[in-house]
């Protein structure tokens, strides 16, 4: 839609955005399959949520995409930058040291929350790289519903606890 924008972040470390491309939408299980598959899409959705709102420079924008393709490229053990399948020898600006820090976080179980939804974009033409994008659930009208009910009896009850003491007076 014109106007509209989105973060998405690569997947093919190896792979260039190129044109024309035809994506299409895919859950994160559809395209990351099997045990290995529920691992990386965990560790990444913790990594989004604990550090993706806070994305804000290309710093922190590259140290967000080197930790992704640690966890995409990783088959086991720990993640980090310097061993293991994928590895990094350096990055500009700071970023190879945020992202190993990022890594140290996940692996020691601070990054825990997953509130963030990961999603591919795959490009089913295999002429361009696959975007992971990562979403933050939308709340159902339910949750409105029953927060507007919530706060209507917390208005009835304070009310009625000012109509009791002003007939006390």
């Amino acid at each position: 839609v014109p106007g509209d924008s989105f973060l998405a972040w690569c997947l093919d470390v190896q792979g260039w955005l190129t044109s024309p491309a035809t994506y299409s939408a895919v859950s994160a299980s559809d395209f990351y399959t099997g045990l290995a598959g529920t691992a990386k899409i965990s560790a990444l959705e913790r990594l989004a949520t604990a550090v993706l709102p806070n994305v804000n420079t290309k710093q922190e924008s590259g140290a967000f995409q080197l930790a992704v393709w640690e966890i995409i490229n990783e088959t086991g053990g720990p993640y980090g930058l310097a061993s293991g399948n994928f590895r990094v020898g350096s990055a500009t600006d700071g970023a190879y040291a945020l992202a190993g820090q990022w890594l140290t976080s996940l692996n020691n179980g601070i990054f825990s929350a997953d509130n963030m939804t990961l999603s591919v974009w795959k490009d089913f033409k295999n002429v361009t790289q696959d975007l992971a994008v990562f979403t933050t659930p939308v709340p159902e009208p339910e949750i409105y519903a029953m927060m507007g009910l919530g706060l209507g009896l917390l208005g009835w009850a304070g009310r009625r606890k000012k109509l009791k003491e002003t007939a006390a007076a």
